[in-house]
């Protein structure tokens, strides 16, 4: 009997020291979680990033906005959204998104009741069906914030430029390089660069009558645009164009009233005419590009098709302050030619002496014939007669 209670009482003896050391392990593995838990959460917000803009053709309300990551060749992954938000009754848009270390594609659709203010006709049509406009845009380092990041026919112009560019990529390293590229090409495309580059930069670049040396060029679309200004003459440009697009729109319209969807129409044939760089109403194959059904782009749409309905919008508008010979001094460039003196190219010829001549048998993929047509590609040479040097590639 003896025996028993003493096994008895050894037996609550250790069962208390075991609870004893369960309640412990718990404890200590409860403040695991929580330190787990809170470092989880602040590595989160360092990670997080915020832009925010308009979507704009006319203003655009009640749109769905979504980030998504970018694959290596500049197509938007949009097989899962990174972060998603809401237009307002102004156009306006703030979206939170995790860092990917890529840029990222910003997608602004149709939602249950979006609206789209059209400038020409001044009405408010239902903005719904295939509609949308996209924006590719660097992520925001430091500070968090990115603003004035605005989606657009400009930015889905520079989108379609930017993935036409990066399609051959290998690997993701070149896409902040490719995009600035292609923000810089449309602004110069359309004229906006004008009042800036000849103000701010001294007249630095050059019309379009020879090359322009795109380090002057400002990058309007990727470092943010105030579109609510109402005293800056490129906004004030900025506006009579996207107008102009929409009085395209109704010029090509197939109903008595123009519709969402004539103007989507508009913005996509444009796009799909400058992703190769070349406002020429061709296609990246060389074919056609049509607004509707057998009507075509033209085959100069820029300084013709597009600077007369900017001619007809600005009349109407008044309160952007441009009048009809403002219009005929927008530079519209159907095929701009860059030559880039930057500090980023891995060598430079100073002089074309025989030794250059020696290292170009070595080298045939070295280049001394200036021949400044190449300046449209994203590696461009520099050409003498400009007052620039040929480089290596």
């Amino acid at each position: 009997m003896k025996i028993i209670l003493i096994l008895l009482l050894f037996m609550l003896v250790n069962c208390s020291r075991v609870k004893e050391n369960m309640r412990e392990s718990l404890a200590l593995l409860n403040r695991y979680v929580n330190l787990m838990t809170k470092a989880s959460i602040a590595n989160t917000a360092t990670n997080m990033a915020t832009i925010s803009g308009k979507a704009m053709k006319g203003v655009i309300k009640g749109g769905v906005v979504n980030v998504y990551p970018i694959n290596k060749d500049g197509s938007c992954n949009t097989t899962s959204s990174i972060g998603s938000g809401l237009t307002d009754s102004n156009g306006n848009y703030e979206v939170s998104f995790q860092r990917t270390g890529n840029p990222v594609c910003v997608i602004v659709t149709p939602g249950s009741s979006s609206k789209m203010q059209d400038e020409a006709s001044n009405s408010e049509l239902s903005w719904t069906g295939s509609a949308s406009l996209t924006m590719i845009v660097k992520e925001p380092a430091s500070p968090k914030v990115k603003t004035g990041m605005n989606l657009t026919p400009f930015s889905r112009f520079a989108a379609a430029r930017f993935q036409y560019i990066a399609k051959e990529n290998e690997s993701n390293g070149k896409l902040g390089e490719q995009l600035t590229f292609a923000n810089r090409q449309i602004v110069v495309q359309f004229g906006l660069h004008k009042r800036l580059t000849r103000s701010i930069l001294a007249n630095t670049a050059e019309d379009s009558s020879g090359p322009i040396d795109m380090d002057t060029i400002p990058d309007l679309l990727g470092d943010g645009m105030d579109l609510d200004s109402k005293t800056d003459s490129t906004i004030n440009n900025t506006k009579a164009i996207l107008g102009g697009l929409s009085v395209v729109a109704s010029n090509t319209k197939l109903s008595d009233s123009v519709t969402s969807s004539d103007v989507e129409k508009v913005v996509t044939a444009f796009a799909n005419d400058l992703a190769d760089g070349k406002a020429d109403g061709l296609d990246v194959k060389g074919e056609t590009v049509l607004i509707q059904d057998e009507l075509s782009l033209a085959s100069n749409p820029l300084t013709t098709t597009l600077q007369t309905a900017v001619s007809t919008y600005v009349t109407t508008d008044p309160s952007l302050g441009i009048t009809a010979t403002d219009v005929a001094n927008i530079s519209f460039i159907q095929e701009p030619v860059f030559c880039s003196t930057d500090s980023h190219r891995t060598a430079v010829i100073r002089h074309l002496s025989l030794f250059s001549l020696f290292l170009s048998s070595l080298y045939s993929d070295f280049d001394f014939s200036c021949n400044c047509g190449k300046c449209n590609e994203l590696h461009c040479q520099s050409c003498p007669a400009y007052g620039l040097e040929p480089e290596f590639h």
